[in-house]
Order: C-alpha cells, then structure tokens, then sequence
C-alpha cells in the first residue's frame, strides 16, 4: 500500500476560502513557480493562488509556512490536481487548511486613484526628460486634471522612456 502524501499546513484567505470548501474537484494547474502556484478551478475567474512563506502574499491565496527553497510542487502547468474539502492535493503533498489568514488592510491614501494618478504623472514631469517627452507629460496631466480623454496623450508616451 503507498504511503500516505505528507501535509503542509497553510492559511486560507477568507476570499480563497470558498474555492476549498465542498467535494473534492479536479483542478488544472495554470503555472508553477517556485514560490507560488496557480490552480484553476471551474470558471476562468476561480484561481487559487497556493503560495510559499517567501512569496507575494494575494488576497485569494493559500499561504504554506515553507519558502520557495523547501517546496517542489510535483506538477506542472497542464496537470491536473484535486483540490476541495480543505486541501489541494499534490503528488507527493496534500496543502491543507489549518486556520484562516487575515490579510493586512491597505492603508488609504485620502484620495481617489484619478486624483493619484494625476500625482504620478505630474511628478514624471518633473524628470529630467527630454523636451518633448515633458511636454507630452504636461499635456495628459492637464487632460486628466480637466476630465478630457487621454488617450491619445497615453498613447504618445507608452514606451517612450520611464
């Protein structure tokens, strides 16, 4: 009889939570990094991010108290694992939910993201650019602040330079 797969605990993000509860289900696997890996379950929308110690925390993820260094997934992007009832099957590893993870709150900066975008691109401004990349600057960022379109200044400025 095979040995049972060892168990990995991990936190699960209230907003990941509701892609592990139920039946176990089949799951393809969309990439695997090594601190972090992908599952898609059902619709295109339903990623459950599996993530190592080490890794970028998401707010949808399952988050293991090992690093990247100490975690060979067992699969690569195409295969097909179980995940449900509380874990996500792997090969040689079953990650399994322990407790709930409480993501830190984003602190607010007190403005609207038009408001911190328009701080952005007025700073670019004040780069030492070239001539007319600075003026291309000024011209969205008075767009923007006026509310007109900006498309064409955007795309005046997309790839020519920081």
């Amino acid at each position: 009889m095979p040995a049972a797969p060892c168990a990995w605990p991990a936190a699960v993000s209230p907003m990941g939570d509701a892609l592990l509860a139920g039946p176990a289900a089949e799951a393809r696997v969309l990439a695997a990094f090594p601190a972090v890996l992908y599952l898609q379950l059902g619709r295109h929308e339903d990623v459950l991010p599996v993530l190592a110690a080490d890794a970028l925390r998401l707010p949808t993820g399952m988050c293991l108290a090992r690093r990247a260094a100490e975690i060979c997934w067992g699969v690569s992007a195409g295969d097909v694992v179980q995940v449900g009832a509380g874990r996500v099957r792997l090969p040689q590893a079953d990650v399994v939910a322990v407790r709930r993870l409480r993501p830190e709150r984003v602190a607010g900066t007190g403005s609207t993201p038009v408001a911190a975008m328009v701080r952005a691109a007025a700073s670019i401004c004040n780069l030492r650019l070239h001539a007319p990349l600075r003026a291309d600057c000024a011209d969205l960022t008075r767009a923007a602040l006026a509310g007109r379109p900006v498309h064409h200044q955007v795309a005046r400025l997309v790839g020519a330079g920081p």
